[in-house]
């Protein structure tokens, strides 16, 4: 069934002061200092605060140069000192916390947050030292420095190695492991309370576990709340889902940042209610944020929970939908977890309870502002000033302004905001920005302003000239409007969309890379902005190991092998492959070029659109008018072609040959 899905948004942050730099007494000596120094960008300072009035220092030089947060006088201090002279970074009101308290240091690039009691303390940017030695002054204890990387984490349950399952059904496909004799001790998940059984069962107990695909789940088994967790407890920045199949649980959620039985976020959804964010915190439940328009799950229908902690923001999704966000400051890094809560006990047999499968965590760089608070380092100021806080972006004076963000290597990212604009005002984003060459810059405008007046444009800005590389009209449809914008680059496609709507797009492949930012004049405003880097994931379903192997999928009818997908015919000198399958909007075809010497060509067909391939280049035809591109085309170059939105793009080996606009 179809679902209306919506998002609602609720902000609450602690308070930071961006302070002017000022002179600071610098650090004290006598700090104690760890054996491991950090060594990279990417780490964690964990700690016990027992008395405030102590020190933490971070990066540390021989000489003295380096950070320190000072916890003192009711205040928390980012100091940072350059050749012996100390200035403060930012500040914040220390939190009530009962002591000793964790405290946590987060270093991620140039970003920094620090968490006390679970509650973000407060954040900077600054990429001056990035290693040095870590160390504490005052009631300071247990220490620790964790290095960070990349988080890939998948489990579908399934416990029995493939070998095993194999090893019998490949001389008969009758022969080999039984669902119902595989005994299964759970290593990777660790119940916090209730009781799971990691055979909640998928098939029928009699089935061979080398036909099936993933006969294997992970079902809560007892009345009452269930509860187990994966992962690590440094994990932070990461996007979590699962696939979960109510069988008459009254509740289930995927969680985050889970500390502990009684403190953790997460995505909740009765039987009864709409999905809800919510954080626990010492046992007792606040709401964050609720999906609107939508009620209780249905039962017996699988569907995907999804959950994106990043910079204190949460973001719930359900079957990929955005339906619910909230930043909350909250922990800042934790497990993952799995929650059920159940009127009576779990039973396989008799498919009662729930079942979650294809858990699957990622890190992430994504990046939120809520513009809650100024956050001192973050953003430049190109032109103009903004005024940050109280969720807003708001530019100083009607002329406006431009500020960006981020780092000068980013690349293929989205940018979004939303953005307020008046009839006489204009508003918009800005991609791959590097300071005095130029940026890609959206821009939208009222339908009396003087920029973009009654028009969206897709511009680049080239050391202070100014090229429109596309524009729709759009007055008087975004007078006084207050709508979620997007603005991203993939690999040279440029696209701009308004509430998930396309509405303008380009390609231009001068710009790679860059900071984001946004700008805005004569009353526009900027609320959520946001940085996100797209997730890739494989679309076809699994195949069951023993139907990969050829002489088994012969009596498949080959459905399990890539041949199986195509439909092949021979008319005289043409060959053709039609694929069994039907698809939807923006889609990418890769193969290896055949052998097109002697006049040969390859054509492939995207509905109404053909692209011609031979061995001097490429034409597209069926759009709104026939285009070609010159390339010299070897047997077996890795040949892509893209359908995004407006456009087809023919690549080999990496390189453009062309994007026509069909």
């Amino acid at each position: 069934m179809k679902r209306a899905l919506a998002f609602s948004l609720l902000l609450a942050t602690p308070s930071v002061a961006l302070l002017p730099v000022s002179a600071q007494t610098p650090a004290a000596p006598g700090f104690q200092f760890l054996d491991d120094e950090s060594e990279d960008a990417g780490f964690d300072v964990s700690a016990k605060v027992a008395k405030f009035g102590s020190e933490l220092a971070l990066n540390q030089a021989e000489n003295g140069d380096g950070y320190v947060l000072r916890l003192s006088n009711g205040k928390a201090d980012l100091l940072e000192t350059i050749k012996g002279k100390t200035t403060t970074l930012a500040s914040a009101p220390l939190p009530k916390v009962t002591l000793p308290a964790p405290l946590v240091a987060q270093r991620r690039g140039p970003r920094w947050r620090f968490t006390l009691g679970g509650q973000t303390l407060l954040e900077a940017e600054d990429a001056t030292f990035l290693t040095g030695k870590i160390g504490t002054r005052g009631s300071i204890s247990e220490t620790r420095y964790q290095p960070v990387e990349a988080i890939a984490f998948d489990d579908d349950f399934m416990r029995v190695a493939s070998d095993v399952a194999m090893r019998d059904a490949l001389q008969n496909p009758r022969n080999g492991v039984r669902i119902r004799d595989a005994a299964l001790t759970e290593t990777i998940w660790t119940g916090l309370s209730g009781s799971w059984k990691t055979t909640g069962l998928t098939e029928n107990a009699e089935a061979l576990v080398a036909q099936s695909a993933n006969p294997f789940a992970f079902r809560p088994m007892a009345q009452g709340e269930n509860l187990s967790v994966a992962g690590h407890p440094f994990w932070s920045d990461y996007e979590a889902s699962v696939s979960i199949q109510p069988q008459g649980a009254k509740e289930l959620a995927l969680l985050c940042d889970v500390q502990d039985a009684k403190n953790y976020v997460g995505l909740f959804w009765s039987d009864s209610s709409a999905p809800e964010l919510r954080a626990v915190v010492d046992g007792k439940v606040r709401a964050l944020a609720r999906a609107a328009g939508m009620g209780g799950y249905e039962k017996d229908e699988w569907t995907k929970f999804q959950l994106v902690a990043a910079s204190g923001t949460l973001r719930a999704f359900i079957d990929d939908a955005e339906v619910a966000r909230a930043h909350t400051g909250l922990f800042g890094r934790g497990q993952i977890g799995l929650l059920a809560r159940m009127d009576t006990a779990g039973d396989d047999q008799k498919g009662v309870g729930a079942v979650f499968d294809d858990v699957s965590v990622r890190s992430l760089n994504d990046f939120f502002d809520p513009f809650q608070a100024p956050v001192a380092g973050r953003w430049t100021t190109i032109g103009g000033n903004f005024a940050f806080g109280n969720g807003v972006a708001k530019p100083v004076g009607a002329s406006g302004a431009f500020a960006v963000m981020g780092e000068v290597n980013w690349t293929n990212y989205v940018t979004s905001a939303q953005l307020s604009i008046p009839v006489g005002g204009a508003a918009g984003l800005i991609l791959n920005h590097k300071s005095g060459d130029g940026a890609y810059m959206l821009r939208v405008g009222g339908s009396k302003s003087s920029v973009a007046r009654g028009v969206v444009q897709l511009v680049e800005n080239v050391k202070g000239k100014t090229q429109v590389l596309a524009q729709t009209s759009a007055s008087p449809r975004f007078d006084g409007s207050n709508h979620v914008w997007t603005l991203s680059d993939e690999r040279g496609y440029l696209s701009a969309k308004c509430d998930d709507e396309l509405v303008v797009d380009a390609f231009n492949a001068d710009r790679q890379a860059g900071r984001a930012g946004v700008w805005a004049q004569n009353g526009a405003l900027a609320r959520s902005f946001s940085v996100e880097w797209p997730q890739t994931r494989p679309t076809w379903a699994k195949v069951p190991a023993i139907f990969e192997v050829e002489t088994q999928a012969e009596t498949m009818g080959g459905w399990s092998t890539p041949r199986g997908f195509w439909i092949a015919q021979k008319q005289g000198d043409v060959s053709t492959l039609e694929h069994k399958g039907r698809f939807w909007g923006d889609e990418t075809l890769r193969f290896p070029l055949p052998d097109l010497t002697g006049g040969k060509t390859a054509t492939v067909s995207f509905g109404k659109v053909s692209v011609s391939l031979d061995s001097a280049g490429a034409k597209v035809s069926g759009g709104a008018k026939p285009a070609s591109g010159k390339a010299e085309l070897k047997t077996g170059a890795k040949v892509e072609i893209s359908q995004r939105g407006n456009f087809v793009i023919v690549r080999a080996d990496d390189a453009v040959i062309i994007a026509a606009r069909v």
